[in-house]
């Protein structure tokens, strides 16, 4: 559903810009599985990007964000293992400006 999403948006004009999914420590009993999807699926973003979108923010490669455990990290994240800190978010915003300036003219 995503790169249907992505081309539609393309479709009608916009600008698209795909992210690749963040570390989550909130899933006892699941981790592994999750951990397992979600590699699978950031490695489908990362090699099919550039088919439906117009940039990448590869938010996974960065260390503090996407290394399995990295949510543990209270730097990042909040005491959830899932939501980001002001610190997290500021990373997220460095990753996803780099991004988007890319694509200005």
């Amino acid at each position: 559903g995503l790169w249907d999403y992505c081309d539609d948006r393309r479709a009608e004009g916009w600008l698209v810009v795909v992210g690749t999914l963040l570390d989550r420590g909130d899933l006892a009993g699941y981790q592994t599985t999750f951990n397992a999807t979600r590699a699978a699926v950031n490695a489908g973003i990362v090699a099919d990007w550039a088919d439906h979108a117009d940039g990448l923010a590869d938010y996974a490669a960065n260390a503090n964000l996407g290394t399995v455990g990295a949510s543990a990290n209270a730097t990042y994240f909040l005491g959830d293992t899932v939501h980001l800190t002001d610190a997290g978010q500021g990373l997220l915003r460095t990753i996803s400006q780099s991004v988007i300036e890319g694509l200005m003219p």
